[in-house]
C-alpha cells in the first residue's frame, strides 16, 4: 500500500519543507501532545522516532530502559537545571571536631 502511494506521487514530496519543519518542530516540542492524537500507526511511528531501537525487555525485571534518540539526547543539553534536595554537605560551613 505504501509503495502504491510512492508511485502514485512519482518522486513528488507529499509536504512542502516548511510543511514537514514545522511537524518535526512541533512533535520535538512536545511528543506527548501528537501520541495522545495518534492511532496505533502513528504511535509505532513515534516509538520509532523517540527511541533509538527496541525497548528491552527482561523475563525477570520486566521492561528495562531504552535509548533516546539523538535529538533528543541534543535536546537535553538546552533544558533549564534540575534543583533537587541538599547535597550530603548540607548548607552551614564545616565545623572542627572538638
Amino acid at each position: 500500500l505504501k509503495y502504491a502511494s510512492i508511485a502514485q506521487n512519482q518522486g513528488k514530496p507529499r509536504m512542502s519543507f516548511e510543511e514537514a519543519y514545522r511537524t518535526a518542530c512541533t512533535f520535538l516540542s512536545s511528543p506527548w501532545n501528537l501520541w495522545q492524537k495518534s492511532d496505533f500507526e502513528g504511535r509505532r511511528m513515534i516509538l520509532r522516532l523517540v527511541f533509538s531501537g527496541l525497548v528491552p525487555f527482561d523475563r525477570n525485571e520486566g521492561y528495562r530502559t531504552a535509548g533516546i534518540a539523538a535529538p533528543f539526547r541534543l535536546l537535553e543539553h538546552f533544558r533549564p537545571p534540575e534543583y533537587g534536595v541538599v547535597g550530603p554537605e548540607g548548607l552551614e560551613p564545616p565545623t572542627k571536631p572538638l
